[in-house]
């Protein structure tokens, strides 16, 4: 079956198998260019009596429908083909190159173009980081398309779309894929890559899928995006009525997107089983030749040719099942039932391969024991080494953390050594602003016992003062008192005794108000000297709460 498309691996089938029924729109045998060809040229495959040219930025071997072009600055005229198509190709470009390739790939072509890329949507994401965790479970390292993907990230729809109609042509948007299927099928095409044995049954799926459910596999949210642009209303219809949204049915669809995972155990389980019985041959061999090895030998060499029988049971189920579904077409149940039919004979395998292991163990405890011994003496010897290293590293974690303690209480000694010396330091100024204040004090004690003494000496004097004039004032009184009985014929000039006595109580009135200003004067220092008194308590109150 060598020209049997359906045997392709179902991700370039949904690609070339869409555009085909897409460019059946097109009349006649139409021209077509595909921009970013891959190596294989599949769709010439697929449209046979077409007219295709193949292009991509890198050379390939030389051919006569090959060109090297840069999707962006295509070396064509004006609507040279009927069709121009492009698939999987935007999301590996950087993003300010693509428009251009829209803008130019809707020039060169005449009556449609095809843009068949994953979008940069949710659901596609999801399904991509799920295709790449089978990967990378497998191999420790991304799926090289998919970094591509996320380092240059999904292509914009509705980008598209809008350059698609500034170039004229009405853009018609259709999807393809079921994404949870799209990454499950991916998860069996990566287990066929890390384990050989599965070629055979990946291209069954991939051919099961291919002839079965590809036809229906156009949900609303799709992994892969058609972003097709024509020339007419009709054309654009007539594609929305060909490809619209349908659903796989849920039975197949669900046993699909389960495979990977059901696999999975299965392949490690008959890997380990592998494993086991290599390691029971190896010490087998390395054993002393005794009477009782020459017969377990003979029982492994019978579970040995019953695997063997196993293993042609397994070849014979899959190729009655690759006959099966090449003779017709298999009906979505019949096809899960063989399926898990086959799963079932190959659990079934397992369990007998299984009791074949069990026996062969049985066969040789007698060989092994002296061996166990000694094994379990290494075992013992290795767990109280494990023990000891604990041990050491718990000591060695004691150990750091005593030393990160020792260097945060050096580190507060250093901080308290400056602390006391500034503390130190500001006692000693305090002490001398004390000795200040205290000299100061003195002085103005002193000041203030001499302006007392000089204010006692005043106020005798002013007490005397005043004495003396009360006495000149009931003097001036009777003076008055003659003055008014002296007759009216007109009063004398002041007697220079009169003019004595006022000049002495003008002198008096001038020391009261000298008596006075000392006074307050002697009451402001008496102030300074209660403040300098309170600064010099609550300073050596400081001093006491520092230290």
């Amino acid at each position: 079956m060598e020209n049997d498309l359906t045997l392709l691996p179902f991700d370039h089938y949904q690609r070339y198998a869409t555009v085909a029924r897409l460019l059946s729109l097109v009349d006649g045998d139409p021209s077509i260019l595909e921009v970013g060809a891959n190596r294989q040229r599949l769709l010439g495959e697929f449209l046979p009596g077409s007219r295709i040219l193949y292009s991509d930025i890198e050379a390939q071997p030389e051919a006569e429908d090959f060109i090297v072009a840069d999707a962006s600055r295509l070396p064509l005229a004006d609507g040279s083909f009927d069709a121009v198509v492009s698939l999987d190709v935007l999301e590996h470009i950087p993003v300010p190159m693509r428009l251009p390739a829209v803008r130019e790939m809707s020039r060169v072509a005449r009556t449609m173009v095809v843009i068949g890329c994953p979008t940069d949507e949710r659901h596609v994401l999801e399904a991509e980081a799920a295709a790449n965790a089978y990967w990378n479970k497998h191999f420790s390292e991304p799926y090289p398309w998919l970094a591509e993907h996320e380092e240059f990230g999904l292509v914009d729809a509705a980008g598209v779309r809008e350059a698609l109609q500034q170039a004229g042509l009405v853009a018609v948007d259709l999807g393809h894929g079921d994404p949870q299927l799209w990454a499950s099928l991916m998860g069996t095409h990566f287990l066929k890559e890390a384990y050989a044995e599965l070629q055979p049954l990946s291209r069954e799926i991939d051919a099961l899928y291919n002839r079965v459910l590809f036809a229906s596999d156009r949900p609303r949210q799709s992994y892969r995006r058609f972003l097709v642009g024509v020339r007419t209303q009709q054309h654009a219809d007539q594609l929305r009525e060909m490809l619209a949204p349908a659903a796989v049915t849920p039975a197949l669809l669900g046993f699909l997107e389960n495979l990977p995972g059901s696999l999975q155990p299965l392949l490690q389980r008959l890997v380990h089983a592998e494993s086991e019985w290599k390691r029971t041959a190896e010490l087998l061999q390395g054993s002393p030749s005794t009477g009782s090895e020459t017969e377990a030998a003979a029982h492994i060499r019978t579970v040995e040719a019953e695997w063997r029988v196993t293993a042609e049971k397994l070849r014979a189920l899959e190729q009655e099942l690759r006959d099966e579904r090449e003779a017709r077409h298999v009906s979505e149940l019949a096809a899960q039932s063989s399926a898990r039919r086959a799963l079932d004979q190959i659990s079934e395998i397992e369990a007998q391969w299984k009791a074949s292991a069990t026996l062969a163990e049985s066969l040789q405890v007698d060989l092994r024991t002296e061996r166990l011994a000694h094994h379990e003496t290494g075992l013992k010897l290795q767990t109280e080494a494990e023990s000891a290293i604990v041990r050491i590293r718990s000591a060695e974690q004691g150990w750091k953390e005593s030393a990160d303690l020792a260097r945060r209480l050096e580190t507060e000694l250093i901080e308290e050594r400056a602390s006391t010396v500034d503390t130190t330091r500001r006692l000693h100024e305090i002490q001398a602003a004390k000795e200040t204040l205290e000299e100061r004090h003195g002085h103005d004690r002193a000041r203030i016992a001499a302006l007392e003494s000089e204010l006692c000496a005043e106020q005798d004097a002013s007490d005397a003062a005043r004495g003396e004039l009360v006495r000149w004032q009931e003097q001036v009184h009777d003076l008055a008192n003659a003055t008014e009985e002296r007759p009216s014929r007109g009063r004398s000039a002041p007697s220079s005794l009169e003019l004595s006595r006022a000049t002495d109580v003008e002198r008096i009135l001038a020391a009261l108000q000298g008596h006075r200003a000392l006074q307050r004067r002697v009451a402001r220092l008496k102030g300074a000297l209660i403040a300098a008194t309170v600064l010099v308590i609550v300073l050596c109150l400081v001093l006491i709460v520092t230290h």
